[in-house]
């Protein structure tokens, strides 16, 4: 496989291949669907984005950016994936933290270092020197296709426009908003966009994580679900936090720990111990979904540097 092919395949397919562990706690998995979101809705969605992926790959490679740095890419996964599934809102989030992922995996190849902290690194830089307002444009467009419930009309901004105002072009313009300041604003209340503008920190621990686990056991599907938790465990949940309030989110962080304390010492029974977490977030309308954006962005690091047998312990580089 060429190594753009390569590199699009191994970030493309972490949307796939967070969607199908199982039992994440809340989230929709192979086993458990939403409401209004199915499995096959994410799975259809990391295909759709494949092409999205290779965009931003070749685009870093080439180093020319033009017009849009990742907004396109940002709208484009999930306009199209809203459009082929006929879903709402899947991966908003995940594009966000792919997108500069895929422009800096490109440039790693061109300078002829493709590892993971160098790829989160150059995508923080990327974003800081070279986004633009029309990306920030992108961004809003992307968000009003999606019209995620934890984004309301009612939000005070301070800086780049509240995403639902009729004049938000104009305002992202005549302030000169860039990508990178709109994601800087919302990174006090907002954890994707904070992983991004920190350098992706959570993401890259959570890769380490994956693999050491991957390592201990062998389990593909029982280390994604730990790095899940690991993640969930560390930081208070965006989304749960936007929609239950700070008390829940700060419950689900400590069951998510002690669960994930009480997995990594099991031997067997480890699956039983987190399907009990996730039927009683379930039961109580609690979807940690920015945990599974994080994971699905550790994936794609975990991926970047095995290269080959990412799903297995004995076949690694």
């Amino acid at each position: 496989m060429k190594p753009i092919d390569l590199l699009t395949a191994l970030i493309s397919s972490s949307i796939s291949l967070e969607v199908s562990a199982y039992p994440k706690p809340g989230n929709v998995h192979r086993l458990s669907d939403h409401v209004d979101k199915f499995f096959e809705d994410f799975v259809v969605a990391g295909h759709v984005a494949h092409g999205w992926i290779r965009r931003g790959v070749l685009r870093g490679y080439r180093g020319s950016y033009g017009k849009y740095l990742v907004g396109d890419i940002i709208y484009g996964m999930v306009g199209e994936s809203m459009e082929v599934t006929g879903s709402s809102n899947t991966i908003l989030g995940i594009a966000i933290l792919l997108s500069p992922l895929s422009i800096a995996l490109g440039k790693c190849l061109r300078e002829g270092v493709v590892r993971a902290f160098r790829a989160a690194s150059i995508a923080r830089d990327v974003l800081e020197r070279s986004s633009t307002t029309f990306d920030s444009i992108a961004l809003y467009k992307a968000i009003r296709r999606a019209s995620p419930s934890y984004i309301r009309r009612s939000d005070r901004t301070s800086g780049p426009p509240n995403v639902w105002s009729k004049s938000y072009k104009h305002e992202i313009l005549k302030g000169n908003y860039r990508l990178w300041e709109v994601l800087a604003a919302s990174s006090s209340v907002d954890v994707v966009p904070r992983e991004v503008v920190e350098g992706y920190p959570r993401s890259l621990k959570a890769a380490s994580y994956l693999n050491n686990r991957l390592n201990t056991h062998g389990n593909w599907n029982r280390a994604v679900v730990e790095a899940y938790l690991f993640i969930l465990s560390r930081d208070i949940d965006t989304l749960v936090f936007r929609k239950h309030g700070a008390s829940v989110a700060e419950e689900v962080k400590e069951k998510a720990g002690e669960t994930l304390r009480e997995v990594e010492r099991a031997e067997e029974g480890w699956f039983k111990r987190v399907a009990e977490l996730d039927k009683d977030l379930r039961a109580k309308d609690i979807n940690p979904g920015s945990a599974a954006d994080i994971t699905a962005a550790a994936i794609a690091l975990h991926n970047i540097d095995c290269r080959k047998g990412i799903l297995r312990t004995n076949s690694r580089q």
